[in-house]
C-alpha cells in the first residue's frame, strides 16, 4: 500500500515524510519560474524546483532571479511539468559549503543508500505529490551522460532504464519498467570530470 509505506517513511526527526507540504502559491508569487519542490531524507536538501527556457540562467541566479554563484535547484527546460516527460530531469551545483546538491555525494556510501528511510524522497510539482523511489546510483564522466525527457520508443526507455540499473552501485533491487515516470538528479562531483546522477521511481500520492 502506497499510502501506508508513504506515511511509514520517517525523517531524521522521526517525522513522516508526507507530513511535508510545499505553499506553491507563495513560490509562484514570487517566482513564476517555480515548477516544483524536491526533499531528500537523510539530506539538506530541500528547495524548490525553477524552470526557464535554458539549462544556463539558473546556474548562476538564485530563487529570486539575483546573479548567485551557488544557481538553483532548476529543471532541464526541455521537460514539461504540466504531464511529466519519461523522465524529469534535475539539476543542482555540488557546492563545498553543504549547499544545493552537494549532499547528494552521501549516496555514493552504499552503508548509507541501504537504509530504507533513505531510498525514497519528495518530489512535488504544482499539481500532483510524488514519492520518488530510487533505484539506481552511479558516479560516471561527463561524456559520456546521456539521459533525455523522452525516448523515441519504448523499448529504448527500457534499454535506459536497464543501463542505469546496471551501473548502479547498490542494488536496490526495484521493479522499474518503460511504463513507470523517472526523475534524474544530477551534479558534478566537484573539480572532476565525473558526475553524480540518481535515478528514482515516481509513484503519485494523493
Amino acid at each position: 500500500n502506497i499510502e501506508s509505506l508513504y506515511s511509514n517513511i520517517l525523517d531524521d526527526n522521526g517525522i513522516p515524510i508526507s507530513n511535508f507540504t510545499v505553499d506553491f502559491n507563495s513560490l509562484t508569487e514570487n517566482n513564476s519560474d517555480c515548477i516544483g519542490w524536491i526533499r531528500i531524507n537523510g539530506t539538506n536538501i530541500s528547495y524548490p524546483i525553477v524552470q526557464t527556457v535554458d539549462n544556463d540562467f539558473y546556474l548562476t541566479h538564485n530563487i529570486n532571479k539575483e546573479k548567485n554563484g551557488a544557481g538553483s535547484i532548476f529543471a532541464d527546460y526541455r521537460n514539461n511539468f504540466d504531464i511529466l516527460d519519461q523522465n524529469t530531469i534535475i539539476y543542482g551545483h555540488n557546492r563545498r559549503n553543504g549547499s544545493m546538491f552537494s549532499n547528494l555525494k552521501y549516496y555514493l556510501d552504499t552503508e548509507f543508500c541501504s537504509n530504507k528511510n533513505y531510498q525514497y524522497f519528495n518530489f512535488y510539482t504544482v499539481k500532483q505529490k510524488y514519492l520518488a523511489e530510487i533505484f539506481s546510483i552511479y558516479k560516471i564522466t561527463s561524456e559520456k551522460i546521456s539521459i533525455n525527457p523522452n525516448y523515441e520508443s519504448e523499448s529504448d526507455f527500457k534499454e535506459a532504464i536497464a543501463i542505469w540499473k546496471n551501473k548502479s552501485i547498490y542494488d536496490f533491487n526495484s521493479d522499474v519498467s518503460e511504463s513507470d515516470k523517472i526523475i534524474t538528479l544530477y551534479t558534478c562531483d566537484n573539480n572532476t570530470n565525473y558526475r553524480i546522477l540518481i535515478h528514482a521511481k515516481l509513484i503519485p500520492i494523493e
